[in-house]
């Protein structure tokens, strides 16, 4: 099996400063069959792809962090990138305004179309993203 070239050593040390681990894992490789490199990969791309989840979970959960602190929602730090849509005579068209949030992501539904993953099989009450609604005068007794 032939081996893969080398890097310039100064630069494969930049960036993998633990050499004797990266020498282990290239070993390993190396003794793989087509079948084992492919399972490695479907390995690490699933081990990536938890590791992208949670950075992005993190990035959200400090966002809103830091949001809430100064007294502004994901509304404020992201607005809608398109309030307006053309139809096709050239008319402008508003689109509709969220109705449900998904608190996890922040990610939003107007309620049209079909329903997103995260609301499947949930009672939609629950996302329900709360207006501001004027109080009803009290009844006089």
């Amino acid at each position: 099996m032939a081996r893969r070239p080398k890097a310039d050593p100064a630069i494969e040390e930049a960036m993998n400063p633990d050499t004797e681990v990266q020498d282990d894992i290239t070993r390993f490789i190396d003794g793989l069959d087509a079948a084992g490199l492919t399972r490695v990969i479907k390995l690490a791309e699933a081990k990536r792809n938890d590791k992208l989840s949670e950075a992005r979970q993190a990035l959200i959960e400090r966002t809103r962090a830091e949001a809430e602190q100064l007294g502004l929602s994901m509304d404020d730090l992201f607005p809608s990138r398109q309030a307006t849509r053309t139809t096709p005579t050239g008319r402008q068209r508003k689109t509709a305004e969220p109705k449900y949030r998904n608190p996890e992501t922040g990610e939003t539904w107007a309620g049209r179309g079909r329903s997103p993953a995260w609301l499947e099989g949930k009672n939609r009450e629950d996302y329900l993203i709360n207006k501001a609604q004027p109080e009803l005068p009290e009844a006089a007794e």
